[in-house]
């Protein structure tokens, strides 16, 4: 059944089942929570079939403009993919759930291939320039340093008892040795972290250790009803990285940004004077 018409071309309710079951599936694989009802599905096939709609018009105008990619640059990729999966077995099993023939995978490579060139063509608009980096570098090198490290205590406390008896000890003596033996002899958990990088440690954590001095002491209440004490060691700022050791990382960052925007702006260009037309609304709803 023909569900939107674009430009004269159509996509299917085939088309879009199959776009549906690689949003499922994807969600599946970055483990985030899903439930099929039907309220989700009707919003996983909007979106399918806006990236088909997106899809369809970045075509047209990679084939307008003459962009090309040789039979020799699609073999190549489609055996990059193909040497992704373990087998033979496991490629043709990836077939068969998103309901895809051979032809049609190296059809649908063909076409990314297309839009890849289009986005190079308009993103070599902007070309990333020294003077470019620079400013950017300039504008964000607050940001640009090596991480802070934390080195700290955390020590757990079951009781308002045993936290302020550890609290205590904790601020008598400077043995760890002594200490962990102290909070173990307790039947407590004691735990010595060693240069941490400031942005893995959990933010309620984090925001502790930053609200104390180095060799002060800092206690959590837990959902749970126990505690947690925290003592602060070091803390070693991160130094302002050079201009020169993250030249590479700014322009990787703004190409990125660079073909993000010609992106958008191809597909604003396109959906201002396309012909879309959804002929059968009831397919979002009542599958």
């Amino acid at each position: 059944m023909d569900v939107i018409a674009v430009n004269g071309k159509m996509i299917t309710d085939r088309d879009i089942d199959r776009a549906l079951i690689r949003y499922i599936v994807q969600l599946e694989e970055d483990d985030r929570p899903y439930e099929p009802t039907k309220e989700n599905l009707k919003f996983l096939r909007v979106e399918a079939s806006n990236a088909l709609i997106s899809r369809l018009l970045l075509l047209e105008r990679a084939k307008r403009q003459g962009c090309m990619v040789s039979d020799e640059d699609v073999d190549g990729e489609m055996e990059t993919i193909r040497s992704s999966f373990e087998s033979i077995e496991n490629w043709e099993n990836n077939l068969i759930l998103f309901q895809l023939s051979e032809n049609e995978v190296r059809e649908e490579v063909r076409g990314d291939m297309l839009i890849e060139r289009l986005i190079d063509m308009e993103s070599a608009k902007e070309p990333i320039t020294e003077e470019l980096v620079s400013s950017f570098y300039e504008m964000n090198a607050q940001f640009l340093r090596d991480p802070t490290l934390y080195t700290f205590y955390e020590i757990s406390a079951s009781t308002r008892e045993n936290l302020e008896e550890i609290v205590r000890y904790v601020r008598t003596t400077q043995d760890m040795i002594d200490l962990e033996n102290y909070v173990k002899g307790k039947g407590e958990t004691f735990l010595h972290h060693v240069d941490v990088v400031e942005g893995s440690i959990p933010e309620e954590v984090r925001a502790i250790l930053s609200d104390i001095g180095v060799q002060e002491i800092g206690t959590m209440v837990l959902p749970d009803g126990g505690y947690v004490v925290y003592k602060l060691i070091s803390r070693r700022e991160g130094k302002q990285r050079s201009l020169e050791s993250v030249r590479e990382d700014v322009k990787r960052y703004l190409e990125k940004e660079r073909r993000t925007k010609a992106y958008e702006r191809l597909l604003d260009e396109e959906m201002e004077k396309a012909d879309i037309r959804y002929l059968h609304v009831e397919y979002f709803e009542n599958r």
